[in-house]
């Protein structure tokens, strides 16, 4: 069990079961990998760089504090009050909360998983060509920017959000209607050929907004999962 410190800047240490690495202001922790048991701060002013967190490993950056490259594998988790960009969600889970926000997160994996909540905020997302990814929203509203590659098999939850329907547009965005009288529209690149955003209960007073099959097109996997579901169009 030993804390490290940064600065004096800090590159390529392996953080086992108790180590702890404190990022403080004007430092800079490089290619730190964070094993079971190992935690990673980031202070305000402090920066981490392409950080690798495994099984049971914790990365948290604090309001002003910033996250790079970051890769999170099964079971491990980024707690973010600042500013992460370009995390790469394998299997585990970052969870984006107060004012934090997270730019470019892709996402995907063995059930990978971006979860805002609070007044945090994400920007542009990528779901993985690898896996099922998910992001779940405290506010519908939070996720800005564009949603790339989703498949049928991944899904974004609007937590404790009522959806009372769907437009799907022929200009790549889809216009979620929610509390009665509420909306936002959200932008898509890349999304799965033939399928149209559609939703469902998440079993917990939210909403799931998923990928189905559009009618009369061929799409067995698309069917299997999920069936029909009610959808507008513009």
């Amino acid at each position: 069990m030993t804390t490290f410190k940064a600065p004096p800047n800090q590159s390529d240490l392996v953080l086992q079961n108790g180590d702890i690495l404190l990022v403080e202001a004007m430092g800079t922790a490089t290619n730190t990998q964070i094993k079971m048991g190992g935690l990673e701060r980031v202070f305000a002013g402090g920066t981490s760089e392409n950080t690798t967190i495994d099984l049971l490993g914790r990365e948290r950056v604090d309001a002003g504090g910033t996250s790079n490259h970051t890769t999170i594998h099964n079971g491990a988790r980024e707690i973010v009050f600042g500013t992460s960009n370009n995390t790469d969600i394998v299997g585990g889970i970052e969870v984006v909360e107060l004012r934090g926000v997270a730019h470019d997160t892709t996402i995907g994996g063995n059930f990978g998983r971006l979860d805002v909540t609070g007044a945090g905020r994400a920007h542009n997302v990528t779901f993985s060509d690898k896996g099922i990814g998910s992001v779940e929203l405290g506010n519908p509203l939070a996720l800005t920017g564009t949603i790339t590659n989703w498949h049928i098999r991944d899904f974004i939850d609007l937590e404790e959000t009522r959806v009372t329907g769907v437009i799907n547009s022929m200009h790549n965005t889809v216009t979620v209607i929610y509390d009665q009288n509420r909306s936002v529209t959200y932008t898509l690149v890349d999304q799965q050929p033939d399928t149209e955003v559609t939703f469902r209960s998440d079993g917990h007073g939210g909403t799931d907004l998923i990928l189905t099959p559009i009618v009369g097109v061929q799409h067995q996997e698309a069917a299997i999962q999920f069936g029909p579901g009610p959808q507008f169009h513009l």
